[in-house]
């Protein structure tokens, strides 16, 4: 009990120091020292200690609990700050995190481009943006910014650096699904884009591209085979200053793909109570890629909201990977958005009915 208490007391004695005011020369100053991003993917360190994948009021919070890891509740006192819209206190928190890190951590780019755009360092904020992009690819996807920042106050500053980052150094971008059959040795033997529409200059390109990868053996195997499955790759296309267009093609999954989406129906109830959420389900697959079964693999808080999510995705149908040519069973996580008078600005969030012309349940990817 009493090592509890000292663990807490440290805690707040972070905290409470992150909330400091920070003289505003101080921040001009810590701001110019970090400076411009070398473009690349420099950033590629992993924080053990901090899991950066949701930026939700309740995920910092739950962090901010786990006392016992100093650099989780630096991490955590940083967003609490950016919370307050204090982001002199948010930046000087991840500086100092990232300073004492042995490497440096995966998430510090976002961190410093949403502090930077918070302090009104735009042209900082986009590149520090562009540089997290190179290391996450799902960062440059909008649809993915309501399940990472639904319920925190940070959305709206989310959304205002995103797009700014997408109209001037992404105005091109795309989702691009790929046919792979990968050899027991994981070497690529075929690449098929599934996209009809898409420019055949381009989708030679990412051809080449993912022809050039190499995948680890499935473990769950037990000895190697070929593999035919789906590659998700991230398309990205900027200018390069001489009126020509430059394209980052990024990996961001592998699996089973969607052949039949069905979005979820708002509920009534949910709407006149002005709830919202992100539910996401697991779907177990059979080996025809039919749902067998659908249960929530995390809530939105509001069971009504969970019970639509579900009952959408019991009526999706997948095209399933491939071991040796044979079908295999799987499972998929499907997170459905439900949105309530979303500014017109935001990114379509899927295929789901909606209500009235702001109100929006759909799919989020």
């Amino acid at each position: 009990m009493r090592m509890r208490h000292v663990l807490w007391v440290g805690l707040l004695l972070v905290v409470g120091n992150a909330f400091a005011a920070t003289p505003a020369s101080d921040i001009d100053a810590l701001a110019d020292a970090i400076g411009l991003p070398a473009p690349g993917p420099v950033f590629i360190g992993d924080d053990e200690q901090i899991d950066g994948s949701s930026r939700t009021r309740k995920d910092v919070k739950k962090a901010a609990r786990l006392a016992d890891l100093p650099r989780r509740a630096g991490w955590a006192a940083g967003w609490l700050c950016a919370e307050r819209s204090d982001f002199a206190c948010a930046l000087t928190q991840w500086h100092a995190l990232a300073q004492s890190a042995a490497s440096p951590p995966r998430w510090l780019p976002e961190a410093y481009a949403l502090a930077l755009w918070g302090l009104g360092r735009h042209e900082q904020a986009v590149a520090w943006y562009d540089t997290a992009v190179l290391a996450a690819p799902h960062l440059g996807n909008a649809r993915l910014l309501p399940r990472r920042f639904f319920g925190a106050s940070l959305y709206s500053t989310a959304q205002e650096l995103f797009v700014q980052w997408s109209e001037r150094l992404a105005p091109l971008r795309k989702s691009v699904i790929t046919a792979v059959d990968i050899a027991a040795d994981g070497q690529v033997e075929r690449v098929q884009v599934l996209d009809e529409q898409l420019d055949p200059a381009l989708a030679r390109r990412i051809q080449q591209v993912v022809a050039e990868w190499r995948f680890p053996r499935n473990e769950d195997q037990a000895s190697p085979a070929q593999r035919s499955t789906h590659v998700y790759t991230e398309v990205r296309g900027r200018p390069d200053g001489e009126q020509r267009m430059v394209f980052d093609i990024q990996f961001t999954g592998m699996g089973v793909r969607a052949v039949h989406r069905a979005g979820p129906i708002y509920p009534k109830a949910a709407l006149a109570l002005r709830q919202e959420g992100v539910s996401v389900v697991r779907v177990d697959l059979d080996s025809s890629g039919k749902v067998l079964r659908a249960r929530i693999d995390e809530s939105s808080g509001t069971p009504s909201l969970d019970q639509a999510a579900v009952t959408a995705a019991r009526r999706w149908r997948f095209a399933m990977d491939r071991i040796d040519g044979k079908p295999v069973a799987s499972y998929a996580k499907l997170p459905f958005a439900f949105v309530i008078g979303t500014d017109a600005s935001m990114p379509p969030l899927g295929h789901g009915r909606r209500s009235n012309a702001n109100d929006r349940a759909g799919i989020v990817f």
